[in-house]
């Protein structure tokens, strides 16, 4: 079985000097023994241990109610409704908590306020301990069929009727409340057992109740948590007020849920960017395919004598070095040869290159241009701005253009 560490607050959540005390056990035995000190010594020295915690039972109500028959989460919606009339707050402020059945259509419940849950729990969250089961302190206190428990400390009295019955007072209203108990109560007890309350007449309180007190020797602690050290003594736990709402589950969604607008807003600009992203990459894809067609044509413009065309960028990056020529060659270079044409050529309007050719160290241009006129300027130009030698060797007009073919090479 694993270790369980019980931890038992005292006072309110908003107090600055909340006392703790905590009890680690084993197979129903003490490890190290019982503890005391404040939520920060507490948190230090329990980690992230399967733990329950109890809170003062003055903030609990443990009550009986009658509901109809239906399954349990029609009984948890007309639970509050059914304690209303037990109740001093709103309905919409408590939170209620169903627990085992007793008889016909007869439960045990336990209400508290939400505010006085939630702030317990928030306390012990911002010392990084996280319940997973919490339950009021009058449950601590033992009970057997045949008889009623009371456990005094200081100047309260919590008092056990019932395996999920019982209550807090001041302990100078105690005798009023067992009288008032023994009144309601369908069948009265054997016996009355009393802890740490010395200050009690118990032949009084015997004679008032009409049966039989006795005072039983307390734990070897005068903690409440002693007397989890009892044979015996286990707190039922199906009155854990960490259900519904209060759930672990539930209270990290609350935690999430002032972060859901903002989730949703990223959410939303994320799928926004997503949209914004695909559309670009089809943009840019169709780019790039417009880029790779027009690659292509500009390479059969300059190598038409290729048919061929599987990988334009190779293919022409081949026919660049051809062009340079070899590395012997005594002509000049491609480089060396273009970077003096290319300008000239770029000013002619009108001007169509439909073949390039570059062997040894001369550069052959096929030209189309509108007339003749044309044909000598640009050849006259090539001559004016280069250093190369120009050859006009053919020139044939037709009815709408020019073509011609000059030749430029190393001047001898």
């Amino acid at each position: 079985m694993a270790i369980q560490v019980h931890l038992r607050l005292t006072g309110k959540p908003q107090d600055s000097d909340v006392r703790v005390s905590w009890l680690s056990l084993e197979n129903g035995q003490a490890i190290g023994g019982l503890k005391q000190g404040d939520l920060a010594q507490a948190a230090a020295d329990v980690g992230a241990s399967n733990l329950l915690v109890y809170i003062p039972g003055i903030e609990v109500l443990l009550s009986r109610v009658q509901l109809p028959s239906g399954r349990r989460s029609q009984l948890l919606r007309a639970l509050p409704y059914a304690l209303e009339d037990d109740l001093v707050q709103d309905v919409e402020d408590v939170h209620c908590v169903l627990g085992p059945r007793q008889g016909d259509n007869h439960y045990i419940a336990a209400i508290i306020a939400r505010d006085t849950l939630q702030g317990w729990l928030d306390l012990l969250q911002q010392h990084g301990l996280r319940p997973r089961i919490m339950l009021p302190d009058t449950l601590l206190v033992p009970w057997q069929p045949d008889a009623w428990h009371v456990w005094c400390e200081e100047e309260l009295a919590w008092f056990r009727s019932g395996p999920a019955e019982g209550y807090v007072c001041t302990r100078d209203i105690m005798e009023f409340m067992l009288g008032q108990a023994m009144e309601n109560s369908d069948s009265a007890p054997a016996s009355l057992r009393l802890y740490h309350c010395d200050s009690i007449d118990e032949t009084a309180l015997c004679t008032r109740l009409g049966l039989a007190v006795e005072k039983t020797a307390p734990p070897p602690v005068d903690n409440m948590l002693g007397l989890l050290l009892l044979e015996g003594n286990t707190p039922p736990t199906e009155l854990n007020l960490l259900q519904d709402s209060f759930a672990p589950g539930s209270q990290l969604k609350q935690q999430l849920r002032p972060w859901l607008p903002a989730a949703a807003l990223a959410l939303v600009l994320l799928v926004i960017s997503l949209a914004s992203n695909i559309i670009e990459y089809q943009r840019l894809d169709k780019l790039n395919q417009q880029l790779e067609q027009q690659i292509v044509k500009v390479f059969k413009q300059t190598f038409p004598e290729v048919k061929r065309v599987v990988n334009p960028h190779a293919q022409m990056k081949h026919r660049l070095r051809q062009l340079r020529g070899s590395s012997n060659s005594a002509g000049p270079s491609f480089n060396e040869m273009i970077s003096q044409v290319a300008p000239v050529l770029a000013k002619s309007e009108k001007l169509n290159i439909t073949n390039l050719r570059f062997v040894q160290g001369q550069m052959q241009l096929r030209l189309e241009l509108p007339d003749l006129q044309s044909l000598e300027k640009l050849k006259q130009a090539l001559v004016d701005d280069t250093d190369w030698k120009i050859e006009l060797k053919s020139a044939n007009a037709t009815e709408d253009k020019v073509e011609g073919r000059i030749v430029i090479s190393q001047q001898t």
